[in-house]
């Protein structure tokens, strides 16, 4: 680009010398900006933000991490005195009803979570923890603010028979 006495902007063209008949201009700035491109080396991709870390880190050991939030809206716990089957990594319209608390147990495939509310304590989520290959078998019980989704701690899973 050129400016003008005017103060225009022109896009200058130079003739490539013998090459003028067959219409073949040579546009400078094009040229450069594109050879200067092409040569740059490029650079190494930004680091991932710490949260998008965490992330991935939660994703590759889901179980690492049993003191974070529950991560489930108020509205979808189940009502006090039922169960509810609750996969994680999985949308909350996208997951089955509550039900009873002894289908819930019995159904659960390997990895979810059974969560429940006592009658007793509306306040307190129970979220039992599935064997990550059994199904059915609790490994532990993790227990969450119902409102905030706090963890409030773990209660181990009593041995009996299974």
């Amino acid at each position: 680009m050129a400016i003008t006495a005017s103060g225009e902007e022109k896009q200058v063209r130079r003739a490539i010398p013998g090459a003028q008949a067959l219409g073949i201009y040579c546009l400078a700035p094009c040229l450069l900006a594109t050879s200067f491109a092409c040569t740059t080396p490029r650079s190494t991709p930004p680091a991932p933000e710490p949260e998008v870390r965490e992330i991935e880190r939660q994703q590759e050991h889901p179980d690492a991490d049993r003191l974070g939030p529950l991560g489930i809206p108020e509205g979808q716990l189940p009502p006090p005195g039922e169960c509810r089957v609750w996969f994680p990594r999985r949308p909350a319209g996208q997951q089955p009803p509550p039900q009873h608390c002894g289908e819930a147990e019995a159904s659960a495939p390997a990895g979810t979570w059974v969560l429940y509310r006592p009658k007793d304590d509306e306040r307190v989520v129970h979220a039992r923890v599935t064997d990550p290959v059994k199904q059915g078998v609790v490994v532990r019980i993790d227990l969450y603010d119902a409102e905030k989704g706090d963890y409030l701690g773990t209660k181990e899973v009593e041995e009996g028979p299974r």
